[in-house]
């Protein structure tokens, strides 16, 4: 047997800071901006044979942040995600990510 899943969910970016700098390694990032993006509103609507389709709304904890840097773009971002789900009557991790990325090398024309 197989099942099938649909996922939707809001996703909103909110500018909260500008003008700050940020340092990565030996370079500092001027009039950088702060976005904060937040999934809300999430639902999975799953097949399982013989249960049939479930709704189920996860739960989720995040700290996502972007650091966007004029000529440079993304220079950081900082993702914190987990997401669990009671399937049934089992609670299972959908997703647990916690890393950092950043820019290591540019070469602006």
């Amino acid at each position: 047997t197989s099942s099938q899943a649909n996922i939707s969910a809001t996703i909103k970016n909110t500018i909260e800071e500008k003008g700050s700098s940020i340092t990565i390694g030996a370079k500092t990032y001027t009039n950088v901006i702060k976005v904060k993006t937040e999934i809300t509103s999430a639902n999975i609507q799953i097949a399982i044979p013989p249960f049939g389709t479930q709704n189920i709304t996860p739960t989720i904890v995040q700290d996502v942040h972007s650091y966007f840097a004029p000529k440079y773009g993304l220079v950081k971002r900082d993702y914190k995600l987990k997401m669990t789900a009671t399937i049934l009557t089992q609670t299972s991790t959908l997703t647990d990510v916690n890393k950092t990325t950043t820019l290591t090398s540019s070469s602006i024309q």
